[in-house]
């Protein structure tokens, strides 16, 4: 959806906020089809922020945090700005956020901490030191092993291959350096289990 589709929508739900309650508004946000195409743009902010978090969970806490600010917010808002705002606080939010908040059951790894966990190679208890870790990290290195992940891991089609005109002694250098982040980032996580 285009930035002005996406605007239009969200000014036409802000004429409706009296009619709407913030219930039915979050259902309408995410369980209609996705009205104001929050998903790609929650996974563009998840790709660029390098996040180790379900893009369902970040797509949810927008969602969340457009209802409680819709009946505040003017009519003359910038909508598509908005928007894009709230998903960046919202993945912010969550890249400092503790992961065993994201549960339902306080005592039990989620599958996605599971698959965290298979993943990176630790057991599923390690799981969120090793999330709070990795968030932890410069956005350089999350964003170096952000990549070498398997988007299928976070429900996601697979990464299209880069199509750019590195050279191979560039690629097997970030490569080596993203080795390098992961490898220190297991010794953290390792030398300290919760």
């Amino acid at each position: 959806m285009s930035r002005p589709a996406r605007a239009a929508h969200a000014r036409r739900l802000h004429a409706r906020r009296a009619e709407l309650t913030p219930e039915e508004l979050l259902r309408h946000l995410t369980h209609d089809g996705d009205p104001l195409a929050l998903g790609p743009l929650a996974h563009a902010v998840w790709s660029s922020q390098a996040l180790l978090v379900p893009p369902s969970l970040l797509h949810l806490r927008a969602c969340e945090r457009i209802v409680a600010e819709l009946p505040r917010t003017t009519r003359d808002t910038p909508w598509a700005q908005w928007l894009e705002r709230h998903v960046d606080r919202a993945a912010e939010a969550l890249r400092c956020a503790e992961p065993r908040a994201w549960r339902a059951v306080q005592t039990q790894p989620t599958p996605f901490e599971q698959c965290v966990a298979s993943c990176f190679g630790v057991a599923d208890t390690a799981a969120p030191r090793l999330i709070r870790e990795f968030h932890a990290l410069p956005l350089a290195d999350r964003s170096a092993l952000h990549a070498l992940l398997p988007h299928a891991m976070f429900g996601l089609p697979a990464a299209q291959a880069r199509r750019d005109r590195r050279s191979g002694r560039r690629a097997r250098d970030e490569a080596k350096h993203a080795t390098a982040v992961l490898r220190q980032l297991l010794a953290n996580v390792r030398r300290a289990p919760d």
